[in-house]
């Protein structure tokens, strides 16, 4: 249940190629950079699949997060985005 994007897309602050797509969100190369950075002394072979499971895992919690959002009523969608815009400034 994998949705890649192959179009070379870069955003208004370049951060890169994106990754993947998930719908209107974007998993770009930079964030999986930041992400093997905290593990310098992978074996190329490990790296590459850390990296296969930054995304998968990215496009799994997109899919969920999506499809929970389908469940809620309109109260708690609001509140949801409240949540969603908090969750966004902390990262």
């Amino acid at each position: 249940m994998l949705l890649w994007s192959c179009r070379p897309e870069t955003s208004s602050v370049d951060r890169g190629r994106v990754v993947a797509r998930v719908q209107d969100h974007y998993l770009y190369e930079d964030d999986i950079a930041r992400q093997l950075a905290t593990q310098p002394h992978l074996a190329p072979s490990d790296s590459q699949q850390l990296r296969q499971n930054i995304i998968d895992s990215w496009v799994r919690k997109q899919l969920l997060f999506q499809r929970a959002r389908r469940n809620l009523s309109d109260s708690l969608l609001d509140k949801d985005r409240e949540l969603e815009r908090y969750y966004q400034e902390l990262i």
